[in-house]
Parts: C-alpha cells; structure tokens; sequence
C-alpha cells in the first residue's frame, strides 16, 4: 500500500496525515565484541567499512614494513624519467617505448605489492579472524543488526538496557549510535 492510496482516508476522516521521518539506528556492541575492537584499534568508521577493505586496510597499516612499495615505485619512475630524457637525446621516439616500459615495470610492482600484502594477512590471520567475528556479530549475515539479533538479547545481560536506550536515542538525530550495553 502507497501512501497516495492512504491519502484519500486520511480526507475522508478529515485528518491530517502524519508526519513521516526516518528512525534512529543503533548498533549494540556486547563486551567481548568491543574488547576486540579496543584491542585491534578500530574506528567507529571502521565498523561499518566492508570486511574485504577492513581487512586490506588493517593488515597494511599494521605491517611490520612498507608492503605497498611505495619508495620503490617513486625509484623506478625516477630512474625511467632519467631513460626517458636519455632517449629522447638519441632518438624521439624511443621516449614511446620508454613509457610503455615505464608502465609495465609500475604494473609489476602492484603485482608484488599485492603478495606483499596476501603474505601480510597471512601472517596476521588471528587479527583478520577477528575482524571477521566481529562484523559477523555486528551485521550477522552481512545484514545490519537490528535486522537479525533480538533485543531481548542484550535486557536480559543488562535489565538497565532500556533505560540506556532512552538516554542515548534521540528520534530528530538520524546518525548511527553505537551502544555498548554493560557501560552504564
């Protein structure tokens, strides 16, 4: 049913139609699951971020070394601008055949970065399953919440549970607000 196909009882009883605003959201996280965000140094932000760049974000920032290359791939274009003027000396259109060695020499450095990074998140494998547990308790079946997890759930391991809601949800806010239901 369409709100156009209500408006018509609405005018029928002479009442206005109500107002209609979105709810508040809010995402609980349970004890054991905000330990272990505490402990792998997450982000509010990070929460909501898809597993798979949550995961390629976490193990490249936590790596022991650069695994992206980086200074690697600024010696390399350094050195090819240096062929490049060098070729363009000889012969001009070697400057063409230049830059394509260019990109390719770049593109293999990506290749690498990227085991680089595959190698990381294998030897950070107890940290990514962490990170798994938690968006799966977080966004059970990849969908928010709210949408799976009954409330109960969190008033039984709290009874001051709603009254923490109450103190915390304001229906005019519409941003997400992350609870963690035992800090009262």
């Amino acid at each position: 049913v369409y709100w156009f196909q209500l408006t018509p009882v609405f005018a029928f009883y002479q009442v206005d139609y109500p107002a209609v605003m979105p709810r508040n959201f809010s995402l609980i996280l349970p004890k054991a699951v905000a330990r272990k965000v505490t402990k792998l140094g997450l982000s509010e932000e990070d929460l909501f971020k898809p597993f798979d760049d949550l995961r390629i974000s976490y193990a490249t920032s936590n790596a022991a070394q650069d695994i992206s290359l980086g200074s690697e791939r600024e010696r390399l274009e350094e050195l090819m601008g240096l062929i490049a003027t060098k070729a363009e000396r000889y012969e001009p259109s070697l400057v063409y055949a230049t830059n394509a060695a260019k990109v390719r020499g770049l593109k293999i450095l990506e290749q690498l970065a990227t085991k680089f990074r595959k190698a990381e998140e294998v030897k950070q494998h107890l940290a990514i399953r962490q990170l798994k547990e938690i968006k799966e308790a977080l966004f059970p079946g990849g969908v928010p919440q709210e949408r799976k997890v009954n409330f109960l759930n969190f008033y039984l391991d709290d009874p001051h549970f709603i009254g923490q809601l109450l103190m915390e949800l304001d229906p005019l806010d519409f941003k997400v607000i992350i609870l963690t239901p035992d800090a009262h």
